[in-house]
């Protein structure tokens, strides 16, 4: 959360508030200022672009999904998802995209193992311990795209 605020602080910027009306010149010059970006829907610009020096992913594990490894949980994160409406055209169920920009020195994955009830899900997740591959989930003309070593996490720690 302070690393957040002190991000937001420290990276004003003269981009248009409203991203949705800005021309694709713009937000490719402001992207490439930026370590990361989310893109909203499919008809719509860029959503949210802010830097980042680390990124935080939030992974639900649920006891009734199929997804009983790290990769699978990522492939269900970053999968298309169809919103009730896009914000920019007004299409009814328009499909939304989540993309990483440039990935981050440090990489927080967070296993979501709350139930409904309070309890802990102990279901077994298997993960890498060295060289997870995030190459899948970056946009497909992200600059990372060209550094692939830069693309690799070993795993640090676990809590």
């Amino acid at each position: 959360m302070l690393l957040n605020k002190l991000a937001e602080d420290t990276n004003k910027n003269n981009y248009p508030e409203n991203v949705y009306n800005a021309s694709l010149e713009t937000l490719t010059t402001a992207a490439s200022d930026y370590f990361a970006r989310k893109r909203r829907n499919m008809c719509s610009s860029v959503n949210d672009i802010f830097r980042v020096v680390y990124i935080d992913i939030d992974l639900n594990v649920s006891i009734d999904d199929n997804n009983t490894d790290l990769k699978s949980c990522l492939e269900s994160y970053f999968q298309i998802l169809q919103t009730d409406e896009c914000q920019r055209c007004g299409n009814k169920n328009a499909p939304a995209l989540t993309y990483l920009w440039r990935l981050p020195e440090v990489l927080i994955i967070h296993l979501g193992r709350g139930k409904p009830d309070g309890t802990k899900n102990n279901r077994f997740i298997d993960f890498p311990m060295q060289n997870l591959d995030m190459t899948t989930y970056l946009h497909p003309n992200s600059p990372d795209l060209i550094e692939k070593e830069n693309s690799m996490y070993d795993l640090y720690g676990i809590l």
